[in-house]
């Protein structure tokens, strides 16, 4: 399944040195698993930021994040990173609220 069959228009814009991979997880149709290939930083953080913003803004609160293809992380990207958290987590869908797991990261 592509990204653009997940989150539509979600790979109208395109990160510099980073790529997203969307995979949904669990059956409940909330879950998504990201697969992040690259860097994250003052580069590119705020198009990241926007691209996990689409990925909430179509239903998907549930959200892990694959973090082994990633080779750096600035302060940027964590605060990034950090930010979107927020968004996930202040969404309720039944009587849960959103969840959101950084998985598979490497000590850089």
């Amino acid at each position: 399944m592509s990204n653009a069959e997940i989150v539509p228009s979600f790979d109208d814009e395109v990160c510099d040195y980073l790529e997203i991979k969307l995979q949904k997880i669990g059956g409940d149709n909330v879950g998504l698993q990201l697969l992040l290939t690259g860097s994250i930083d003052a580069y590119n953080s705020e198009c990241f930021k926007r691209r996990v913003m689409k990925v909430i803004a179509a239903g998907f609160v549930r959200l892990s994040f694959m973090m082994s293809g990633v080779d750096g992380v600035s302060s940027t990207g964590v605060a990034t990173l950090l930010s979107t958290s927020k968004g996930a987590y202040w969404i309720r869908w039944g009587d849960r609220y959103g969840e959101y797991a950084i998985k598979n990261q490497r000590c850089i």
